[in-house]
């Protein structure tokens, strides 16, 4: 709403200035009531379909980042699985060995598990572990490539890729690290 003397103020200001004379006698003119043209019912339906819109985009990026997590957990629980196994194959000659190759997939499989959790609550310290699992992982599937280890290339790249494209996603930025400053690249996070 607009203050009457605020107004002619602006505009005997605007008339010293050397500003058209025409904005200036239309500022002087507006009426304390005709400030706001749009009907308040219209500003509050715009406001709830604002916020029904929001709420189903903050729905749609949350389920993809749960979605990814739940890629990352099967990764982790694959990874858990090969200390497992790397246990239950010990033998005396490579008991070191195979110790430390199991500890490394626990550990490994806890960390991923771990990371996973973050991403599903949408914690931003979160995108760079799982990243570099993926990368680690699009590496290691690399190497199976070729001859009857095809299958394993394709069962190890396939997931590191969507949760990478999921992760990389602009949406997902703006849900981990909110919306991107006008000015430069400092971000704004946002408590939700």
């Amino acid at each position: 709403m607009t203050d009457p003397a605020r107004a002619g103020s602006k505009a005997a200001g605007s008339k010293k200035s050397g500003n058209r004379p025409g904005r200036a006698a239309t500022t002087a003119a507006v009426s304390p009531g005709a400030a706001s043209t749009a009907r308040p019912t219209d500003q509050a339906t715009d406001r709830a379909t604002d916020r029904a819109t929001g709420a189903a985009d903050a729905a749609r990026v949350a389920g993809r980042l749960r979605f990814a997590a739940g890629i990352c957990l099967l990764e982790a629980l694959a990874a858990l699985a090969l200390a497992g196994v790397e246990l239950a194959s010990l033998d005396s000659k490579r008991l070191s060995a195979g110790v430390t190759t199991a500890v490394f997939f626990g550990l490994y499989a806890a960390g991923l598990a771990w990371s996973a959790r973050g991403l599903a609550r949408a914690s931003s310290w979160s995108r760079g572990p799982i990243v570099l699992a993926q990368l680690i992982q699009l590496g290691v599937a690399w190497s199976f490539h070729g001859g009857l280890s095809t299958w394993i290339t394709v069962a190890l790249a396939v997931p590191a890729i969507i949760v990478l494209i999921v992760v990389f996603s602009p949406d997902t930025t703006t849900a981990l690290y909110g919306q991107r400053a006008a000015g430069g690249g400092e971000t704004d996070r946002t408590q939700t």
